[in-house]
């Protein structure tokens, strides 16, 4: 009978890292997920801002200044650090009545930071893979169009 208790309690002792590796990994990943989608809806924010001015050099306005602004506002309202992010309008300098300016594009990336799962960040640049980053980008019609 003893020995069946240290039987189980050295396989318990073995599995139990295991488990909860796996367990905090499912949490980053759920993370990482939320984040993938809250930068999705702060860059389709920041296009719909930009095509709404008239794109990016819009005598209406800065249409990038805004897009960039609106897109920072997003990610600080949902707590992203400020930083590790990178926003480009990759297309949609002017819009136009027609043409590929007729849309605005914005691409963005967001590197994060520390992921909860403890020995991932060496695990992953054993395996020559850097920090996570994530991508998000969106294109909106332009709205208005500038004289």
């Amino acid at each position: 009978m003893r020995r069946r208790r240290a039987a189980v309690l050295i396989e318990f002792v073995m599995v139990i890292p295991l488990f909860l590796f796996l367990a905090v990994l499912a949490v980053d990943a759920g993370r990482w997920v939320l984040l993938q989608s809250e930068l999705q809806d702060a860059t389709q924010q920041a296009a719909r801002a930009g095509a709404q001015v008239g794109g990016a050099g819009a005598s209406v306005g800065d249409g990038q200044r805004w897009s960039e602004y609106t897109f920072n506002q997003a990610l600080n309202a949902y707590g992203f650090s400020a930083a590790g992010r990178t926003f480009d309008v990759t297309s949609g300098a002017t819009c136009r009545s027609s043409g590929s300016d007729r849309y605005v594009t914005v691409t963005t990336t967001y590197q994060v930071a520390n992921p909860l799962t403890p020995g991932l960040t060496s695990l992953l640049k054993g395996f020559n893979m850097g920090p996570i980053t994530l991508r998000a980008t969106s294109v909106a019609l332009c709205e208005i169009t500038p004289p």
